[in-house]
């Protein structure tokens, strides 16, 4: 049987773009695959089992499609073949496939040289001589096969957004998310206030800002999408003494500047008329906050990376990462992956992780413990949205504010309390290890030396439950020691540099084909969707 016949045989023609314009018999449509360094004897059967992982709807395929017979023999076969090659595709030992610079139709070969001429000499395999020249799609072999083994470590709501974003960049890529912990959003996702940020604070310009206002669109359009429950409640930021009307005024910049609408600045009547229980000598007005159950989002996250073919497994503590050549390989307590790329979003355990890759690392996480307090229902009155201090500039923390949760109950706090272990949830937890790590980090002595004041008070307000209430007071005067019970708790993984800053911004860092995030705290779960996709884009191009 002639090549045309083997390929092109149907009991109609197909059209110039390779689409099916009659009826196709007992063959199947099939992506081509315009470079392989295979005998045309192998790719006649084998690459027709690609079309299981590799559709031809992917983004960058330009709907050309070739004709191969497919059975389940045929089908093991293949895999059975692909196995005892994987390594060295995946090891890079083979050259990459590069565009012919002399080809007519401007096409991809595989090719020994950089380029293979239009008479294609030198090359191993070259669409050229065994197709009509038909539009193909773009595809280098490199990049095939770097859709196979892709690794994502952390299954808080970073992870698995940048996990959702891949599968939907490369659908058939195949991945496989590993979170220590037996539920998914077990610790900072699943331990915030519930607050949708609208990107009040952060400085205009800073990954924060940029991250924060993309997020908040993608994030509401998400839930009203997946039907999560969330509403766009507004808060007040309120200043309660002269000190801190030109940071109010600051904020009002900010917002301005990040493109947040609606901004109005309150006097003491007009923050009652919103908040009739609240006391202030001016206000900020911002309409856009909300809240949602992020949970709740994390988990729709984690249904969509299942149902696109990802894998997620709990309970499976990373305790290695290893870059060997191109390929990376991150050992668990009982199991070993191996990938071409590795995306580690482990939160509090983000700079151990980053350290195997990247010793001299300029940063350790800090922990600090965030302590809530919750209204009791006979006094949840007292609030009807959200209310907020105006922050001290020195700390990136929000200071005690009152938070109305999305699934009922107002939560008060939290303060920020150096965590002695990064799961420290109770105050009396303690971890020797993470204690010792955060006291040898010459970071921690400076923060300690220059906020101890401020640390004290924190210590104050999380043993004296009366001084709790006092910081509450200054924006709800009303508020009593009975009208509170214990809530819940938070650690933020906050990360230092050597020089003391606690840094204020997101911070990304690449080793070769591995991403770290190393610092992304609030308002990292509002600016998930657009921080996975900032992450999944530039893995996916270091792959090229």
């Amino acid at each position: 049987m002639s090549l045309q016949h083997w390929f092109f045989s149907t009991s109609e023609s197909t059209g110039l773009n390779g689409t099916a314009t009659g009826h196709y018999g007992p063959f199947t449509v099939l992506p081509a695959l315009s470079c392989f360094p295979l005998r045309l004897s192998f790719l006649q059967r084998w690459t027709a089992w690609r079309s299981i992982f590799f559709p031809c709807s992917l983004s960058s395929c330009q709907e050309c499609r070739f004709l191969l017979p497919v059975s389940i023999t045929e089908r093991f076969l293949f895999c059975v073949f692909w196995c005892s090659i994987s390594e060295r595709f995946l090891s890079g030992s083979i050259s990459v496939s590069t565009q012919a610079t002399g080809c007519r139709t401007g096409i991809s070969c595989f090719s020994d040289e950089a380029g293979c001429g239009e008479d294609h000499a030198g090359a191993l395999f070259c669409s050229h001589k065994l197709f009509p020249p038909v539009i193909r799609p773009q595809f280098n072999l490199r990049q095939l096969f770097f859709m196979q083994g892709i690794i994502v470590i952390g299954g808080g709501i970073l992870g698995l957004s940048t996990a959702l974003h891949i599968l939907q960049a490369r659908p058939g890529t195949r991945l496989v998310l590993v979170e220590k912990e037996q539920t998914i959003a077990a610790h900072q996702t699943g331990h915030n206030s519930g607050v949708i940020h609208s990107g009040l604070y952060y400085k205009p310009g800073s990954l924060k800002a940029i991250n924060c206002r993309e997020g908040y669109d993608r994030l509401l359009r998400f839930c009203r999408e997946e039907n999560i429950r969330h509403e766009i409640c507004g808060k007040i930021v309120v200043a309660t003494s002269e000190q801190a009307l030109p940071q109010l005024q600051e904020l009002h910049r900010r917002g301005v500047a990040n493109g947040l609408q609606g901004l109005k600045f309150l006097n003491p009547a007009e923050i009652r008329d919103i908040e009739p229980h609240c006391t202030g000598i001016s206000g900020l007005l911002v309409p856009e906050a909300g809240i949602v159950d992020y949970p709740a989002v994390a988990e729709k996250y984690a249904e969509k990376i299942t149902e696109m073919g990802g894998e997620i497994v709990l309970g499976e503590r990373v305790e290695e990462i290893r870059q060997n050549g191109n390929q990376v390989e991150v050992i668990g307590a009982s199991r070993t992956w191996k990938g071409n790329a590795v995306v580690a979003c482990a939160g509090l355990q983000s700079d151990r992780l980053a350290r195997q890759t990247e010793p001299a690392l300029p940063l350790r996480i800090l922990p600090f413990r965030g302590e809530y307090y919750k209204l009791r229902p006979s006094s949840a009155r007292l609030v009807n949205h959200l209310i907020y201090p105006v922050p001290d500039p020195a700390f990136p923390f929000l200071g005690v504010h009152f938070t109305r949760m999305i699934n009922g109950g107002v939560e008060c706090g939290p303060n920020a309390v150096f965590a002695f272990g990064r799961e420290a949830y109770q105050k009396t937890d303690f971890n020797l290890r993470d204690t010792l790590d955060a006291l040898a980090w010459p970071g921690f002595h400076k923060v300690a030396a220059k906020h101890w004041r401020s640390g004290l008070g924190e210590y104050h307000r999380s043993f004296s439950k009366q001084a709790f209430v006092r910081a509450l007071q200054n924006l709800v005067p009303e508020i009593q020691a009975e009208d509170l019970e214990p809530g819940g708790s938070g650690i933020r993984a906050q990360a230092c540099d050597r020089s003391g800053k606690l840094l204020d911004d997101f911070d990304f860092r690449v080793s070769r084909n591995i991403i770290h995030v190393c610092n992304a705290p609030s308002p990292a779960a509002t600016a998930s969707l657009a921080i996975g996709k900032t992450i999944a884009d530039n893995l996916l191009s270091l792959l090229q």
